[in-house]
């Protein structure tokens, strides 16, 4: 990843970064629900438990096919000076990014809301499980998780 992109904290700053995170944090997604596939329901596994796997990997591939559109960032602070911030990150950010700044990531108040909201899920996503709710849902709480991951880092974003 170096080599695709080597500043991958400051390149959440950029569309690019930012679907790469969103990326990644999917991959954690498929990862708990092929564990749940794998090893808890292995003898009762129902092909609902694999569409919500194929869902959270279809979501995956979306935000591949989003990166395949878009050249990774080599030189995130040029292409900050050339582009501006990514929109999403400035509709978050509260203030002004400077090209010359980097990405540092601390808890703000704001990044432990959301953090709270992930815990919250979490702890859904193991009732759904436990109580074998549908497995659609457990895929839907899943993206939630993500989708709070993603927030609570993005807002976790304060210059160095």
């Amino acid at each position: 990843m170096q080599y695709t992109v080597p500043e991958y904290w400051n390149s959440w700053l950029l569309p690019y970064g930012e679907a790469l995170l969103l990326k990644h944090l999917l991959y954690a997604g498929v990862l708990t629900i092929a564990a749940v596939n794998a090893f808890l329901l292995k003898k009762g596994m129902s092909p609902s438990w694999l569409r919500a796997e194929s869902i959270v990997i279809g979501l995956v591939f979306l935000v591949t096919g989003f990166m395949g559109q878009s050249s990774p960032p080599l030189d995130v602070s040029k292409t900050v000076q050339s582009q501006g911030v990514s929109p999403l990150f400035s509709a978050l950010y509260e203030g002004i990014w400077q090209p010359a700044m980097s990405v540092q990531v601390e808890l703000t108040t704001s990044s432990l809301f959301w953090l709270g909201i992930t815990v919250v899920l979490a702890i859904c996503q193991f009732l759904v499980l436990r109580e074998n709710k549908s497995a659609l849902l457990y895929a839907l709480v899943v993206c939630s998780i993500v989708l709070s991951l993603f927030m609570t880092i993005m807002l976790a974003i304060v210059p160095a």
